[in-house]
């Protein structure tokens, strides 16, 4: 990711046949072209935890989800509700970005609006259909942390970075 896409640069923590996760300045990204299985939603959770260590002032977190069936096990329902669960004073916001239509969508929103009520965040959370609307709801809350100054049309740029095919 160049300079002019967003604030720093994206840094690939994992990447899979299946998803990419990263971290660019105060964000973890996390994107998904299947189903995930319960050491991929791990992966996430360490490059989580690394942003929350290494940023002052505030991290988010952006779960996009490409394309892919939503076949989810119960294992990683409960560790996703656990992950989501964990307070921490450093998280600003995350929001889960369904870029995948139709029926399929539609029940990936609802797994993640699941996972969201049963986990009880203590920042706001939020499932989203729609990219430019999420980018806009994201860089309102990020915004608490004055050292990343992110635009809506950064965050778009960077959706548009990590949903490219693995």
């Amino acid at each position: 990711m160049t300079d002019a896409a967003c604030v720093g640069s994206f840094s690939v923590d994992y990447e899979d046949d299946t998803m990419r996760v990263g971290n660019v300045d105060n964000l973890t990204i996390a994107a998904w072209f299947d189903a995930p299985t319960l050491i991929q939603v791990r992966a996430v959770d360490r490059s989580v935890r690394r942003i929350r260590r290494e940023v002052e002032g505030g991290v988010g977190f952006i779960n996009v989800m490409v394309e892919g069936i939503p076949r989810f096990s119960a294992e990683v329902r409960e560790e996703g509700a656990r992950q989501t669960a964990i307070l921490d004073g450093r998280d600003l916001v995350a929001a889960h970005v369904v870029l995948i239509g139709g029926l399929t969508g539609t029940a990936v929103r609802m797994f993640m609006s699941t996972v969201m009520l049963l986990g009880r965040p203590g920042y706001p959370t939020k499932v989203f259909g729609d990219g430019p609307l999420a980018a806009k709801w994201l860089a309102m809350h990020l915004a608490q942390n004055e050292r990343y100054p992110w635009t809506p049309e950064q965050i778009e740029r960077l959706f548009e970075e990590v949903s490219e095919p693995i």
